[in-house]
């Protein structure tokens, strides 16, 4: 009895077709949040969420604007210590940057401004100081 390989070569050609298809989502998932207001949502609001799990404190931002891939604005960026106390705020953070430079290991950032930065001092027992630098 003699064996076809038309099964086989059908089935090779479907796991080819849904590889391809499945690549296709990912750049249009990596365009998305490159290119859109809330593909950049998305990613500042699952990066707040790692990094205060991992740090002693907190960072919040009211609010975002612009895209990932080229240039955008965190709005209202304050970090927090473990007792809430602000340790720095600004009232904007500006960054143009390119990401494609990064799968090369490389961050290019063409601009970051801050726009009314402000330190402010913790004395050693966790209490705010009365003195703020600010800009």
């Amino acid at each position: 009895m003699r064996h076809s390989g038309k099964p086989a070569r059908r089935a090779l050609a479907w796991l080819v077709w849904a590889l391809l298809a499945l690549a296709l989502a990912l750049l249009l998932v990596l365009a998305a949040l490159l290119t859109t207001p809330l593909g950049l949502r998305l990613v500042v609001s699952l990066g707040l969420a790692y990094y205060n799990d991992a740090i002693a404190g907190s960072v919040t931002i009211d609010d975002v604007d612009g895209t990932l891939g080229a240039r955008f604005v965190l709005r209202g960026v304050m970090l927090r210590d473990r007792h809430g106390h602000a340790l720095v705020t600004a009232d904007a953070v500006t960054v143009a940057w390119s990401p494609w430079p990064l799968l090369r290991g490389d961050l290019v950032v063409r601009e970051l401004r801050l726009d009314r930065p402000r330190v402010h001092l913790v004395d050693p027992r966790g209490e705010p100081s009365a003195f703020v630098a600010k800009s």
